[in-house]
C-alpha cells in the first residue's frame, strides 16, 4: 500500500498491477470450469439430462463471486494488516478523517446516486431496458476513487442487481427464462466488476509510478 497526498489530500491505495487483476479473474473462471465439469456432470448421472444453461448459470455465477468476493477479501485484509491503527473500523475511520471534504462529497455522491440509479433500474417493475444507465457509476468510482471502496460498492450493488432480477422486478425481469435471467443479471454484474476493477487498478499503478 502507498500513502498519497495529492492537493492535501491522503488516500490509501492498494499496490496491485493490472496484471494480477486478469491472473485472478483467470483463475477464478479455471477454477469454475473446473467446478462444472463436476456439478452439472453429477446432475446428468442422476438425472439423465444434461442441463446447458444450468452449466453457463453455474459458470458465471461462480465466476463473478469469486472474483468480487477474492478481491473484496484481498484489498480489505491488507488493509486491515497496514491500517495506522490496529483494527479494520478503526483504520477505516482514519482514512475517512484524513480526507478532504470534497473527496468525501464525492464517495458520497457516488453511494446516493448508485443507490437511487439501482432502485429505479432493478427494484421497479417496468420494463424498460435501462441496464445501461448504470454502468457509468462504477467507472467514475474505479477512475476517481479507492480501490477498496470500488470493491465493496460492486459486489453490493451488484448483489442488489442481481437479487431484484430474480425477485422478478427491474431490467432483465421480462426475460422469459429463469436461467437466462440469471445469467444476463450475473453477466452484467461481472462486466460492471471487471471494468471498476481495471480502471482503479490502473490507476493505483499511474500514481506507483509518479511517487
Amino acid at each position: 500500500m502507498a500513502a498519497a497526498s495529492v492537493g492535501g489530500r491522503w488516500e490509501q491505495t492498494v499496490d496491485a498491477r493490472a496484471g494480477e487483476l486478469w491472473r485472478l479473474t483467470a483463475a477464478a473462471l479455471l477454477s469454475t470450469t473446473g467446478g462444472a465439469l463436476i456439478g452439472p456432470t453429477a446432475v446428468w448421472v442422476v438425472s439423465g439430462t444434461y442441463s446447458w444453461p444450468a452449466a453457463a448459470v453455474w459458470m458465471t455465477r461462480n465466476t463473478v463471486s469469486i472474483l468480487l468476493i477474492s478481491a473484496v477479501w484481498l484489498t480489505c485484509a491488507y488493509a486491515w494488516r497496514t491500517g495506522r491503527k490496529p483494527g479494520w473500523w478503526a483504520s477505516v475511520r482514519a482514512g475517512w478523517a484524513n480526507t478532504s471534504p470534497l473527496r468525501r462529497g464525492e464517495y458520497i455522491a457516488v453511494v446516493v446516486v448508485s443507490a437511487a440509479a439501482y432502485y429505479g433500474v432493478f427494484g421497479i417493475d417496468h420494463g424498460l431496458p435501462l441496464a445501461f444507465s448504470v454502468l457509468g457509476h462504477g467507472r467514475v468510482a474505479g477512475a476517481r476513487l479507492n480501490t477498496r471502496f470500488v470493491v465493496v460498492h460492486d459486489l453490493i450493488f451488484g448483489a442488489a442487481a442481481v437479487l431484484f432480477t430474480l425477485h422478478g422486478t427491474g431490467a432483465f425481469a421480462n426475460i422469459g427464462s429463469h436461467p437466462a435471467r440469471a445469467l444476463v443479471a450475473q453477466a452484467f454484474v461481472g462486466v460492471i466488476a471487471v471494468a471498476g476493477l481495471a480502471l482503479a487498478v490502473g490507476r493505483d499503478e499511474r500514481r506507483a509510478l509518479f511517487q
